[in-house]
């Protein structure tokens, strides 16, 4: 059964989509305003810690894909170029 509406009856979802945007926006805001008021000083210490660990195998794990990428794109321009 289709239901046929009015013009005249207003939409109760779009009311209630308005209000949950209107509400995470806020939340939003909210945060955005706490974050700058208390900046996370033991958090970028903490990851500090962490990210020195791993930093060690980092580099060379790293390098190893930059240059397999490498010759990848030079193997690549050489079969568009039509050398091989």
């Amino acid at each position: 059964m289709v239901r046929v509406t009015q013009d005249n009856e207003p939409n109760p979802w779009s009311a209630i989509g308005l209000h949950a945007a209107l509400i995470v926006n806020k939340l939003r805001c909210q945060a955005q305003l706490t974050e700058k008021q208390n900046p996370p000083e033991n958090d970028e210490r903490a990851t500090g810690d962490k990210n020195s660990k791993t930093t060690k195998k980092q580099p060379d794990e790293e390098r190893a894909y930059i240059e397999h990428r490498l010759r990848e794109l030079a193997a690549w321009e050489r079969k568009i170029s039509g050398r091989k």
